[in-house]
């Protein structure tokens, strides 16, 4: 995982931790399996 790679799943995780705060549980849910999908199948992780 190169550097920009760690900063955008640095920034992703970080929304994901917004959403527990304020207890979205949906929005967290659709994150992660967000972020599982693209590590899965692209080996990326992109900010938006």
């Amino acid at each position: 995982m190169d550097k920009s790679d760690k900063d955008a799943l640095i920034y992703r995780l970080n929304w994901v931790l917004k959403y527990a705060e304020e207890g979205k549980i949906e929005n967290i849910k659709n994150e992660v399996e967000i972020l599982i999908d693209e590590i899965n199948h692209y080996d990326l992780v992109v900010p938006f």
